[in-house]
């Protein structure tokens, strides 16, 4: 297996499965199986068949490590990108709440919520760390069932 390609392959797919599984309402692809993430390591087998033109398609254990580590990149991508959007959605709520006569005086002086960012819980990063890695392996092996190496058998 080429290192470069190994690399290069999973960090393109990583920052796909980050990006896509963790921006606001774009993560809700996620409540279909982990779709970002499967779909990330199915991503990373065939970014890799392309790197690697004129060699045979990556065996079936290959593949599910080049989805594992496209998850793995797809974990520590996404728990930044949670990172810095944490809370956006509760302002948004908080704005249309202050356009409410009845709840603009209340609010009025209190500070927005999650503006701020970091709001990251320990259990979001164990999560991630552990579900990212598994999924993308399981697309990974998925990859390898669609573009599977023919059989000697089948070429005669």
């Amino acid at each position: 297996m080429n290192i470069r390609s190994l690399l290069l392959a999973s960090g393109i797919a990583g920052l796909f499965i980050g990006a896509l599984s963790d921006l606001p309402f774009i993560s809700l692809g996620n409540c279909v199986l982990c779709m970002w993430v499967w779909g990330g390591g199915i991503l990373a087998v065939y970014m890799y068949r392309v790197f690697e033109t004129g060699q045979p398609n990556p065996t079936t254990g290959n593949a599910i490590a080049i989805g594992a580590l496209a998850g793995m990149v797809g974990a520590i991508v996404g728990t930044i990108i949670s990172a810095l959007f944490s809370g956006v959605g509760s302002a948004v709520v908080y704005k249309w709440l202050e356009t409410i006569p009845e709840f603009a005086e209340q609010m009025q002086g209190l500070p927005v919520p999650g503006l701020q960012t970091g709001n990251v819980s320990i259990t979001d990063v164990v999560c991630n760390i552990v579900l990212y890695p598994s999924f993308g392996a399981v697309g990974g092996w998925l990859a390898s069932l669609i573009w599977k190496a023919p059989k000697k058998a089948d070429l005669v």
